[in-house]
């Protein structure tokens, strides 16, 4: 994440951009020189066409070939043309070169006359020894009051290889002028999207070395919808969500630090009674006795608790299993009964209504029996319970309310906090630990649900769960 890592990805980027580059313009070049010849070959087969096109408006073979004398200067460098016998009736150059040893309808045997005669057009390239220097050939027939004549045109093949050279070299200036401009293009877009990255490593680099506690905000001079901006945004989150989790790390250690001092220092000062006092009596001893138990079980208690918690927090999908909340419901009523066999809890459901979902079992379990014992412990009358299920769009609905004590109005919205509670010595003389709701609300949300309350003191409270009733893909979706 150095600076220098840029830099190296930009050489690195640019060096691969020109390599490849210089290999397309490589491997392009031979198609020049065979452009060139398409090029001087589609030429010549069309002025050939035109050239035959004037001839096939003459009487006779006279004038057909008074025509070919007409435009021998203006067509091609040499130019000639064959009989059905493939014998030469004229040669633009033959006659005045040969002199004495020319003679008319003179057999001709060349390659691109025979390609013309068996179809129709002939190409070849050979030395002339007559003009001492090597043509291209293009032979053509066509009918001519019904005999097939040949036009035979040639053009010098050093025409052709200085064209050729030419447009190499104008490839050449062009390749060369297309790379450094898109060289100069590359590294400017290069530069333009690198600086969002080295900004967002020049802010992350305090942290990497050790100067910063957190990863500090991101911002960088892009547009929103920029891919760069969704990065920086993206690490944004992230810091923000390990920093909460830092800091609620950090409260939760202390939390949990001071609820298990507390009964460490009221165990610890008692066994100090016990050890500096021998002679206590009985009944003295046995009060004490009894408080330390108290305080162990307390001290279980949270114990359990925060491995409860680490449990829930990972949840995996192996535990994801078939659950019926009914039969659940059941269970939890004979938990209760056996703890508090005054207390009366009523099950209600529409009983056609399916309410099996894929859960945890016993983190669901958990969830129920804190609600309902808490029902149980907070009721200064008769306590009765009341556990609804009802089934809502995506959801399974379980509403579970109490006749009890009741919640003032300013803890409602913070009775779900780790290790929060409402009356912390009435809470301590019934064994809680303030983490039992928070227990309840991570249950939940591992559920892809949510829980909330109403309350009036003197009257009871009502908790209602929404518990998603598709977690199975849910969950396998977020993992």
């Amino acid at each position: 994440m150095r600076r220098f890592s840029v830099t190296s990805f930009r050489k690195k980027f640019v060096l691969t951009y020109l390599l490849l580059l210089s290999l397309f313009l490589l491997l392009l070049f031979p198609f020049v020189s065979q452009s060139v010849q398409k090029i001087v070959f589609s030429s010549m087969s069309d002025r050939a066409d035109e050239l035959i096109e004037k001839l096939l408006q003459t009487k006779n073979e006279s004038e057909l070939i008074q025509t070919l004398k007409d435009h021998r200067h203006f067509i091609f460098y040499r130019i000639g043309i064959l009989d059905d016998k493939q014998r030469m009736l004229y040669d633009s150059h033959t006659k005045s070169l040969l002199r004495l040893n020319f003679f008319p309808l003179q057999f001709s045997s060349h390659q691109e006359v025979k390609e013309a005669v068996k179809n129709g057009l002939g190409y070849s390239e050979e030395y002339s020894h007559i003009l001492g220097q090597k043509l291209i050939y293009l032979a053509k027939t066509f009918d001519f009051h019904g005999k097939q004549y040949v036009l035979r045109l040639a053009f010098p093949h050093e025409y052709i290889h200085k064209l050729r050279k030419n447009c190499e070299i104008g490839f050449v200036l062009f390749s060369s002028l297309m790379l450094i401009l898109f060289s100069a293009m590359t590294a400017l877009i290069l530069h333009h999207l690198s600086q969002p990255i080295t900004h967002i490593i020049q802010a992350i680099k305090p942290y990497q070395e050790g100067k910063l506690v957190f990863i500090p905000e991101i911002k960088v001079k892009t547009k929103a919808q920029d891919e760069f901006a969704q990065l920086a945004s993206t690490l944004n989150s992230l810091s923000r969500r390990i920093k909460n989790q830092i800091e609620s790390l950090k409260e939760f250690v202390a939390n949990a630090s001071h609820e298990l001092k507390t009964p460490l220092t009221i165990i610890r000062g008692f066994a100090e009674t016990l050890k500096e006092n021998p002679d206590l009596q009985k009944e003295t001893v046995a009060e004490i006795v009894d408080k330390i138990v108290k305080n162990c079980n307390r001290m279980t208690t949270t114990v359990h608790n925060l491995l409860t918690l680490a449990d829930i927090e990972n949840l995996p999908c192996s535990r994801v299993l078939p659950c019926n909340l009914t039969t659940l419901a059941a269970v939890c009523r004979n938990n209760l009964q056996s703890l508090y066999p005054e207390v009366k809890l009523v099950i209600d459901y529409v009983e056609e209504y399916d309410f099996e979902i894929a859960a945890d079992s016993e983190l669901l379990e958990v969830a129920i029996m804190n609600l309902i014992d808490n029902a149980a412990k907070y009721s200064l009358k008769q306590p009765t319970i009341w556990l609804h299920f009802e089934r809502v769009p995506g959801f399974i609905k379980v509403v579970i309310k109490d006749n009890g004590i009741g919640i003032p109005e300013k803890d409602l919205g913070l009775i779900f906090q780790r290790f929060y509670t409402v009356n912390k010595i009435e809470s301590k003389k019934k064994g809680g630990s303030g983490l039992g709701l928070s227990i309840v609300k991570t249950i939940v949300e591992k559920h892809f649900g949510t829980i909330s309350v109403e309350s009036v003191v003197g009257e009871g409270s009502t908790f209602t769960m929404l518990i998603a009733d598709d977690i199975d893909t849910r969950i396998k979706a977020t993992t």
